[in-house]
């Protein structure tokens, strides 16, 4: 059974998504790996950038520039 802290946030999240609209349990699943997903790939470039700035190697970036023009 989850408790303490772990558990206040996991009810935390279930009551946003809740508040959101999404109340199927699988889509809420679905939902928080994509966002856990997504997380690791950002630390991941963090951590790229500061291997970078370290190195001044450059390296290949998960995400993109997007031009604004």
């Amino acid at each position: 059974m989850i408790t303490g802290e772990v558990r206040n946030k996991v009810d935390k999240i279930w009551t946003d998504m809740w508040a959101g609209g999404i109340t199927n349990p699988l889509t809420v699943i679905e939902q928080l790996t994509y966002l856990m997903f997504i997380r690791s790939l950002d630390e991941k470039e963090l951590e790229n950038e500061q291997v970078e700035a370290l190195s001044g190697e450059k390296l290949p970036k998960i995400f993109p520039q997007l031009s604004t023009g």
